[in-house]
């Protein structure tokens, strides 16, 4: 479960053209989280979760997730690990079922 209904991350390495990846995450209540992810215009960076638009990304795809797992999975990947974890860290709370070790969202 989100604490909030919108999160969003910023890394802190710069690529060659001055952008930042960014990750934000949109709370949808029992259908998951709608996850935009990519590089930032560099006028996004300190902007409010609220505030963040589509047209603030550079480059970015949408994805959908079920589970805090899921979304680990997905973003394995070297450059997105210390946003995800950033964000999963800040917005995250684990909530497992009884019996169950998936850790939904």
């Amino acid at each position: 479960m989100l604490k909030t209904c919108v999160a969003h991350v910023a890394g802190a390495e710069k690529d060659a053209d001055g952008r930042v990846l960014g990750m934000t995450m949109f709370n949808r209540g029992e259908h998951g989280v709608l996850i935009w992810a990519g590089r930032l215009h560099s006028h996004a960076e300190d902007k409010r979760p609220d505030d963040i638009t589509p047209g603030d990304y550079f480059s970015r795809e949408t994805v959908s997730f079920m589970s805090w797992q899921d979304i680990e999975t997905y973003f394995a990947q070297p450059a997105y690990a210390p946003v995800v974890n950033t964000l999963l860290t800040q917005f995250k709370r684990y909530e497992r079922p009884s019996g169950s070790s998936e850790q939904p969202l």
